[in-house]
């Protein structure tokens, strides 16, 4: 049995600064398709080009979120899709994700107690705890009948050790 959809959520996600370039990604909501996102976000952090040290976390958090999105995402067994859009500019790097889900209780502030978690015996339930261990925010909304999920990073540019080169 499916659980029943959450009402809309009342925080509002806020618009997006302007980017500089940005990639758009619409796939089935079929965990066959995350290695398809991995190898996008991959392809969208080498096009930017991001530094070395922010492409593993850009690409773990982009597929932990379109996991959840696909695996919680899709309604009553319908056929549904999953858009993740990549954007980068002067605000830095920010990833969003839409479902059509039932939406699920979002706690900004929440922190995970590893060691009770590994004494539980779960196996599951850390992808938003990996995603933002790579964020520096995430935001949540579920309007009209759809999640968003929205992961930022902040990025300097300048061409020391693990930023941007500049333009």
């Amino acid at each position: 049995m499916m659980p029943e959809p959450l009402p809309d959520h009342p925080a509002r996600v806020p618009e997006p600064p302007p980017f500089d370039f940005v990639l758009q990604l619409r796939f089935p909501a079929d965990l066959g398709h995350v290695d398809s996102v991995r190898t996008f976000v991959q392809s969208f952090c080498e096009a930017v080009p991001l530094p070395e040290a922010d492409v593993h976390g850009v690409v773990l958090a982009s597929s932990e979120a379109a996991a959840n999105a696909v695996e919680h995402g899709s309604r009553n067994g319908k056929p549904s899709s999953v858009a993740l859009t990549c954007a980068v500019g002067p605000a830095g790097l920010e990833i969003r994700v839409v479902d059509e889900g039932p939406g699920f209780d979002y706690h900004p502030e929440e922190t995970l107690d590893m060691e009770r978690y590994a004494a539980s015996g779960k196996r599951r339930g850390l992808g938003l705890y990996i995603i933002r261990q790579f964020a520096d925010s995430t935001d949540y909304v579920r309007e009209d009948g759809r999640n968003t999920l929205v992961i930022r990073r902040a990025l300097m540019r300048g061409g020391a050790a693990g930023e941007i080169p500049p333009d």
